[in-house]
């Protein structure tokens, strides 16, 4: 017997301190197979009193303490001793120090209201969250997932044939091989879900005593099971209405499943008949399906669930309420699906069934998505338009002022320098005129003027080259066709060049890059590949300009194609004059299988402006302004 101020027992009608308990408050008892009480005082901590009244006590800062005692129990296994706290937290103490410990980690499991051992020694622990069950280090929640008809449980009692569970819904009865086998699945770590019957108030079961009249536990009632079974297999229930005297066995059942109907649909305030096919106006935010069962024995205890086919990814559990919202439903077709219990727990599997539609508004149908569609890409292409012609602008005003600037150049040269210095060769012609043939500075006036002659022959050459004219440039095909016949005098392989579209006139910087990056590719098929076959073709594209350079030789390897062979600036030359160009080099090789180079020039670089035909998006929107203009 437990008091704030002392500890002892009744005898002969007398109350008796047990010595060496020291006053205070008692929150907790238990005793073991050997006689010993353990006692959890929240001023001392856990006290140990042997039958001979000896007394051990082990402070609570030594059991891990998070909180108040709430419930104490013994494993009948090993007597170790089983605490729970109001924290929620559940301790396993042997011998005084702690073997275990375990925290439910429920939102809602605060308050342990008993701990039980069942036959194959697994603790089942209660607390305002439902049951949970602890075997071998396990922890596995019984809640509404395992069938549990509502949160919390404050006790449970088992006998052969049942297992009664205090919830705050009322006393929930299940078959015993319906809990021993969701047992067995949980040591399997599996789920399984029992057919659980709940007795309350219809029944003539009062709320239990635990649970006040806003369904919270009672902390003052929690220290004992307010239950017990009977050897004629009743179970006695104290309940906050008296004493309740309930028999399994003779409770009535119902085994007739409820029939189901779905009466109507309100939808933003307006009322529709439940018939098939019924389509709902576009833009429904608020839609409310009313249902119903008949029961003419309890029909306050029938259960529903539902599912909106189309919108619901599993059943819904309604419990009674016999109503189910939704809110901004988009627009389509909906099965809703409804089905119901009895008191008994007998579903009618089959319920009923309404089909309906809601229409969708002229923006949410799908012409209206296909024409967002075409609009959003529409404009996505002209912006890369927009941009490719903004890139290309900027490459082709790089190129037009390298071609200005080496124009420039060879004008001032010529203008100046070779001028200059033919004026200095005539009038050293002059000089050397006036001197006798006989002596020796005549020759050697002679060979520096030849020297002289020749050096600007050279230089007018090279500002030639500075000038291209119209004449002088042959078509890209032309040109590689004269390197590739020049490469295979040296180099004996089949050579073959064609060209694809309509020839069109290239920028001049265009025409001298692409030609140098073109015979460095023949140059490296012709001297380092070993090839047979040796292919050029020049392809004159609306969108772009493409050269290929193909052979079937040795290939190169991968560490070469990466950065080039050592002392050798081939493809890093390549690479570099393609990006001055703004155009893309791709170089495709692998050992033994030969290698294709590729050069791709955007038309807006390589054709000048004025040769350029609009085709694409540009042709399109040119016919659609033409046809406005008629209109």
């Amino acid at each position: 017997m437990a008091s704030q101020y002392d500890f002892g027992y009744m005898e002969a009608g007398q109350f008796v301190a047990a010595p060496g308990v020291p006053r205070g408050t008692i929150d907790g008892m238990a005793e073991d197979s050997q006689g010993t009480m353990w006692i959890a005082h929240r001023g001392s901590g856990l006290l140990r009193l042997r039958p001979d009244g000896s007394v051990e006590r082990t402070p609570w800062a030594t059991l891990r303490d998070r909180g108040r005692v709430s419930t104490m129990t013994v494993d009948p296994a090993d007597d170790s001793l089983w605490i729970g706290l109001w924290s929620g937290d559940v301790i396993n103490v042997q011998d005084g120090k702690v073997r275990s410990f375990f925290a439910l980690r429920e939102p809602d499991s605060r308050g342990v209201t008993q701990i039980r051992f069942d036959r194959d020694g697994a603790a089942w622990i209660g607390s305002r969250a439902g049951l949970t069950r602890i075997h071998r280090g396990r922890v596995t929640k019984f809640g509404r997932d395992s069938g549990l008809p509502c949160d919390g449980a404050h006790w449970t009692l088992a006998d052969e044939r049942f297992v009664s569970i205090s919830t705050p819904c009322g006393l929930v009865l299940v078959d015993r091989s319906e809990m021993d086998a969701w047992s067995a699945a949980a040591d399997q770590g599996a789920g399984m879900k029992v057919k659980a019957r709940v007795l309350d108030h219809w029944d003539g079961v009062g709320q239990p005593s635990n649970v006040s009249a806003v369904g919270q536990i009672e902390s003052v009632q929690l220290f004992t099971p307010k239950a017990t079974n009977s050897r004629d297999g009743r179970i006695w229930v104290v309940t906050g209405d008296g004493f309740v005297a309930v028999d399994p066995l003779r409770i009535p059942t119902n085994d007739k499943p409820p029939p189901v109907h779905v009466e109507q649909i309100t939808s933003d305030g307006k009322s529709y008949e439940a018939r098939e096919g019924l389509k709902l106006p576009p833009l429904q935010r608020n839609v409310e399906i009313d249902y119903t069962g008949l029961s003419l024995a309890v029909p306050e205890r029938i259960q529903f669930r539902y599912k909106l086919e189309g919108r619901d990814a599993d059943w819904q559990e309604a419990g009674n309420r016999r109503q189910a919202f939704y809110t901004d439903l988009s627009p389509g077709p909906y099965r809703f699906r409804v089905m119901a219990a009895n008191a008994s727990g007998v579903w009618n599997y089959e319920g009923d069934t309404l089909n309906f539609s809601i229409a969708p508004a002229y923006y949410q149908t799908l012409w209206f998505y296909a024409l967002c569609a075409f609009v959003a890409l529409v404009t996505l292409l002209a912006l890369h338009r927009l941009r490719l012609r903004q890139v290309s602008g900027h490459i082709r005003g790089r190129l037009e002022a390298r071609l200005a600037e080496r124009e420039r150049i060879a004008r001032d040269l010529h203008d100046t320098l070779l001028q200059g210095i033919q004026g200095l060769i005539l009038r050293f012609q002059a000089a050397a005129d006036r001197i006798p043939p006989d002596v020796p500075a005549r020759a050697l006036m002679e060979k520096s003027l030849d020297r002289a002659d020749k050096l600007l022959t050279e230089s007018r050459d090279k500002v030639k080259d500075l000038r291209p004219s119209a004449s002088d440039v042959r078509t890209l095909e032309e040109a590689l066709a004269i390197e590739g016949a020049q490469f295979a005098e040296l180099q004996p392989a089949a050579f073959l060049i064609n060209a694809q579209g309509a020839f069109q006139a290239l920028h001049p910087i265009v025409h001298e890059e692409a030609l140098l990056i073109a015979r460095e590719a023949l140059g490296n098929a012709f001297r380092h590949a070993r090839a047979v076959n040796i292919e050029a073709e020049v392809t004159y594209g609306e969108e772009a300009l493409q050269i290929r350079v193909r052979d079937d030789g040795l290939g190169i390897g991968s560490e070469v194609l990466a950065s080039g062979r050592p002392g050798h600036f081939g493809l890093i030359g390549m690479r570099e004059r393609a990006h001055k160009l703004g155009a893309q080099l791709t170089v495709w090789s692998k050992p033994g299988a030969g290698t294709e180079v590729e050069l791709r020039v955007p038309a807006a670089v390589a054709y000048p402006l004025k040769s350029r035909a609009p085709t694409g998006l540009v042709r399109w929107m040119i016919a659609l302004r033409t046809t406005l203009m008629r209109r």
